[in-house]
């Protein structure tokens, strides 16, 4: 009888499928519009397509980079919880589930303006600009609360540099963070902004090259 493959004569020589990781670097987020949960997707070279039953993926089609990693982030206007899955063309896919909650009413801080691809070292431009605001959506131009912003954790690898000046005081409700640079190379990454007494905010995603 013909042999098809050699694995039918040695098992042990045979190599595992390859497998697809999806991860969230958030399992919650509010649903906003804005508030972004970066998924990336582990184990792959090619193009990743992500899907998803609710929400918005910044991109659906991704290609894996020379570490076989990809990276979209998802944003929801409506509440509950949202599958999103990751496959490759005739190959393995994975999923992982976010759940979106109501946004709570309350002074709070939104990201006017988010850092673009950057490279490591190099000060993260445009500007990042965090806007304090009120229930309404208003920027407080009164308000010089003192406002905080690191990389999210658990979205990539990177770290603000040392260097950088983290805590800045807001300007009649808005506060622009000049000095902030990246030391190390990460994809996927967004910055959260914090500050006493005020919601949270995080920045779309981008990547330090």
């Amino acid at each position: 009888m013909r042999v098809l493959s050699s694995c039918l004569l040695l098992l042990a020589g045979c190599s595992a499928a390859p497998s697809l990781i999806l991860t969230a670097s958030r399992a919650s987020a509010t649903a906003n519009g804005t508030d972004a949960v970066v998924l990336t997707a582990t184990g792959s070279t090619d193009f990743v397509d992500f899907t998803t039953d609710g929400g918005v993926l910044s991109a659906t089609r991704v290609k894996g980079d020379s570490a076989g990693v990809a990276t979209t982030q998802l944003t929801s206007t409506t509440t509950g919880e949202i599958t999103v899955t990751a496959s490759v063309a005739k190959g393995p896919s994975a999923s992982t589930t976010v759940t979106f909650s109501a946004a709570t009413a309350g002074p709070r801080l939104r990201f006017q303006t988010s850092p673009g691809n950057t490279v490591a070292q190099n000060l993260l431009r445009p500007v990042p600009v965090v806007v304090v605001e009120d229930a309404t959506g208003t920027v407080t131009t009164s308000s010089s609360a003192s406002v905080t912003v690191a990389i999210t954790t658990g979205s990539c690898a990177a770290a603000l540099d040392a260097s950088s000046l983290m805590t800045v005081s807001a300007v009649q409700g808005v506060a622009s963070f000049y000095g902030l640079k990246s030391s190390t190379v990460a994809s996927g990454c967004t910055l959260t902004a914090t500050s006493s007494g005020l919601q949270s905010a995080v920045s779309t995603a981008f990547d330090v090259q």
